[in-house]
């Protein structure tokens, strides 16, 4: 099924359109299922809070807060809503803005999805945008778009170029394992049994950061999760995703999600 453009499935929350995008915030009930559907616009989706199971084709993934998903339009795709109430933040782009960023070579045609880390910091960014909406909104929204996909076109390009070695691919699953740590270039080079300037230098190129520059995204990550549980103190969770101390989390991550935690939980728990 192909949803024509402006319609999506669960509860519409609040919508509007700026420039040449729409935007959505959707409630999902738990337990709910979606069937295989398309969009006829390409479409961004981001987590609010919550959780489901994405499948296309014979892939699937587990979409938490912070998780972003671009589909190109017409990309088949369904959903399997979990135990908790979602909300998402979804924006639909027209056509044509897509079109005019062909003649830069900016091609986005294959789905991605990124958790935690700069480009959900974008999308978290348009959302508050979003939220508050006034004459200057537009302009900020159209600019955090145009960030969004230059850094999508550079993952796609990634993976045009082919996939990285493996013992590359084993740093970066090091790293997804003990983020928490405080491991240096040196040890994890030392395990994967590579020079630290050559993990160093295929890091970079095969995954586009920096080794810390990805930890740092994988405990930001962490952190959004963690700070839906109104309960938790932030200086357990910064503690729990391996900072030094709160201060130093909240820097970082207001650094890459454009709020402080506190802000982002009042995103997360509005009410």
């Amino acid at each position: 099924m192909k949803l024509p453009s402006g319609r999506f499935y669960g509860t519409r929350i609040r919508s509007s359109e700026a420039a040449e995008f729409a935007f959505v915030e959707a409630a999902y009930l738990p337990n709910q299922a979606h069937p295989k559907h398309s969009h006829e616009r390409s479409t961004f989706c981001l987590v609010l809070g919550g959780n489901f199971t994405e499948s296309y084709g014979r892939d699937s993934l587990t979409c938490s807060t912070s998780t972003l998903l671009f589909y190109p339009a017409g990309e088949v795709h369904m959903e399997h809503f979990h135990s908790a109430g979602t909300r998402c933040f979804i924006i639909e782009v027209q056509p044509a803005w897509l079109n005019r960023l062909r003649k830069y070579s900016i091609l986005i045609d294959q789905p991605a999805n990124f958790h935690g880390g700069k480009i959900p910091g974008l999308a978290m960014r348009a959302y508050r945008e979003f939220r508050a909406l006034d004459e200057f909104s537009t302009l900020a929204i159209e600019g955090f778009m145009f960030e969004m996909i230059a850094e999508i076109s550079r993952y796609s390009q990634r993976l045009r170029d082919g996939r990285p070695i493996a013992r590359i691919e084993l740093v970066r699953e090091l790293i997804h394992e003990r983020f928490s740590e405080s491991l240096t270039l040196g040890a994890i080079s030392e395990l994967v049994g590579l020079h630290p300037v050559y993990v160093a230098q295929a890091f970079r190129k095969a995954y586009g950061s920096t080794v810390g520059e990805y930890t740092r995204g994988l405990r930001i990550e962490s952190a959004c999760r963690e700070l839906s549980k109104v309960d938790l103190p932030i200086a357990r969770i910064a503690a729990n995703a391996g900072f030094f101390d709160q201060s130093h989390f909240t820097r970082t991550f207001r650094r890459l999600m454009g709020v402080t935690p506190a802000e982002y939980r009042k995103t997360l728990n509005p009410h």
